[in-house]
């Protein structure tokens, strides 16, 4: 037992490492595709708010905190709107933590906004911003005024597929400005760099992060089918001739192994666990995808990423077999559905006749 436990240190300790080697790297690719969305955003204002979004990013990359990412997000949040507010969502409540913009900023903090108000209940359902008008949560608009023509809008903070704040924003008592173009770019880019953050810190063992953290997911949006003997002996049958014995075996010993219980009657454990596989599976292929962009490409155009790659991929497969091969999440093989979802771009055929999955 002693042993396992050391290896499992040793492991997430060399995780850590190559994350925290590969940090400029991630950073530079969180740019590059922020910045793709740029011209849109800043046409109306001849680029000017292109170059505060570039501000922006440049100013998340150098925080180290959630804190210190949320605080960014709501400084550069003001210069796109009249005024912001950002809820934390912890269980059924969601609780201003700061404001910009108000004439009492912090009077605001702790003023709990309702979670059953059709606007908000809309956004932390799809995900999705919402208008936040004359019809948005009575009391807030109480508390802070109706802005001008009812031009405001409340977006979601998601993280880990699960909305963890709100950020409402609007132009303002007077009126004024509220670009919901850069709004939407900026949300996107904290919660990029959280999920970064968040995965560094699961390698380096899960410290207490500062408040507000926000709160993990309660359940995994991946099902599970069971999968039959019957299904398994196929599977091993079906594996290519020329494979590898090793591969064959996977292919067999990863589809027998069941999950006894449908995901709606998971323990709080158990979707613990399956999350953090899918997080592990997921930061092992974005590592492949990043360090092999043009492999990656050329294996798309010809259909044969499992051949361009085949030494990444079979490394980084027995890394996630050796941390979770074992466990109930072995059944889901998140690697497999992470790699056709990442670098084949939903399309299985594209890692080619070879693949082993």
């Amino acid at each position: 037992m002693q042993d396992s436990k050391q290896i499992e240190f040793i492991a997430e300790r060399v995780v850590s490492e190559v994350l925290a080697r590969h940090l400029p790297e991630i950073r530079q690719e969180m740019v590059r595709r922020v910045i793709a969305e740029l011209p849109a955003a800043g046409a109306s204002e001849g680029g000017a708010a292109s170059a505060v979004l570039e501000a922006a990013l440049a100013a998340l990359q150098d925080v180290t905190s959630q804190a210190d990412i949320l605080n960014v997000l709501l400084d550069f949040a003001a210069r796109f709107s009249g005024r912001v507010a950002l809820f934390v969502v912890r269980g059924e409540t969601a609780t201003v933590w700061q404001a910009r913009g108000f004439p009492d900023d912090n009077g605001l903090r702790n003023f709990n906004l309702n979670l059953t108000d059709a606007v908000v209940a809309r956004v932390v359902h799809e995900r999705i911003p919402g208008a936040a008008g004359l019809d948005f949560d009575p009391n807030f608009l109480a508390r802070v005024g109706h802005a001008a023509g009812g031009n405001a809008i409340l977006l979601p903070l998601v993280l880990r597929e699960k909305v963890s704040a709100l950020v409402y924003s609007d132009c303002g008592l007077e009126g004024g400005k509220l670009d919901v173009s850069a709004l939407k770019l900026l949300m996107r880019s904290a919660g990029m760099w959280l999920e970064v953050l968040a995965l560094r810190k699961a390698m380096i063992g899960g410290a207490p992060a500062p408040e507000p953290a926000p709160p993990v997911p309660e359940r995994s949006q991946v099902t599970v089918a069971s999968v039959t003997p019957e299904r398994a002996a196929a599977v091993a049958a079906s594996a290519p001739a020329h494979a590898a014995p090793q591969q064959a075996a996977h292919a067999a010993s990863r589809t027998a192994i069941a999950v006894a219980t449908p995901e709606s009657d998971w323990t709080p454990e158990e979707r613990d666990l399956h999350l953090r596989a899918q997080r592990f599976a997921r930061l092992l292929v974005d590592e492949i995808k990043l360090y092999n962009q043009a492999k990656v490409a050329e294996g798309r155009a010809a259909r044969d990423l499992y051949d361009r790659l085949k030494e990444d991929i079979d490394k980084s497969r027995a890394s996630y077999h050796k941390r979770y091969g074992s466990t109930p999440a072995a059944s889901a093989d998140y690697f497999t559905k992470e790699l056709v979802r990442i670098l084949a771009d939903n399309d299985a055929s594209l890692l080619g006749a070879n693949f082993p999955g």
